[in-house]
């Protein structure tokens, strides 16, 4: 496989990362590009269509129950990762306000050592 399709395969991958349909597309990219050798990546776009082309006719072609799924699970795993961190900052804020108050204790309890020279 030539650069330009590693160059539209990624265009499309920025899109949409789903992974049967970029095996599929690059499947057809390779046979395209092992028979014609294209020159610019317009070449491409002329025979597959912009990456932005390609991903819309994907997405048409889906059930709109399918869209409707990966909507929720994709605010469902936003609101969870968005809970974790909430509940990180919260245990680190805490286990630092603990490590400061020991330290303060530390602190007055330190035991001062003087030496005195006795002549």
């Amino acid at each position: 496989m030539n650069s330009l399709c590693k160059q539209y395969i990624s265009e499309v991958k920025l899109l949409l990362p789903a992974k049967n349909y970029l095996a599929s597309l690059t499947s057809n990219l390779e046979d395209f590009c092992d028979d014609t050798s294209p020159q610019t990546i317009d070449d491409l776009y002329q025979e597959f269509g912009t990456p932005v082309d390609t991903v819309n006719s994907y997405i048409s072609t889906l059930p709109t129950e399918t869209l409707i799924k990966r909507i929720r699970k994709s605010k469902y795993l936003r609101y969870f990762i968005v809970t974790l961190i909430i509940m990180f900052a919260c245990i680190t804020f805490v286990f630092a306000i603990t490590n400061y108050r020991s330290f303060q204790v530390f602190k007055q309890e330190t035991v001062y050592f003087t030496n005195t020279d006795i002549k």
